[in-house]
């Protein structure tokens, strides 16, 4: 093997080590992605409940009902206790006959929501 070749082969194994290190930084970066993701979905369903607490049991039924109507997947309908959907069902939020508690079947405890301050009457 002449010099060239030599110095072809190690920029070829130079390369590879750098594009290695290339892929375990963007799984690096993905991990972290989806970890944000989900704490940042995690803050908002716990803000989205404590607000609930806050609404006439109206208004809380029909957010209820509004978000209900997003949950397409048949395992999560039936991992929170809701209804399958109905193959025409168009995604719109429709009535509900039974109202659902304001937390169902969630997998908190009352004591887990955070209460918004009472102010002085």
């Amino acid at each position: 093997m002449n010099k060239i070749d030599e110095e072809i082969a190690r920029k070829k194994a130079k390369i590879s080590q750098t594009q290695q290190q290339l892929r375990d930084l963007e799984a690096q970066a993905g991990k972290k992605r989806k970890e944000e993701d989900k704490r940042r979905n995690f803050i908002y369903g716990k803000a989205y409940l404590a607000a609930l607490e806050t609404l006439s049991k109206d208004q809380r039924e029909k957010s209820l009902r509004r978000v209900h109507s997003h949950i397409e997947s048949k395992t999560e309908r039936k991992f929170l206790g809701l209804a399958e959907r109905s193959p025409s069902d168009d995604g719109s939020p429709t009535e509900v006959s039974e109202p659902v508690a304001a937390t169902g079947n969630l997998p908190f405890a009352e004591t887990d929501l955070v209460k918004p301050p009472q102010g002085d009457a």
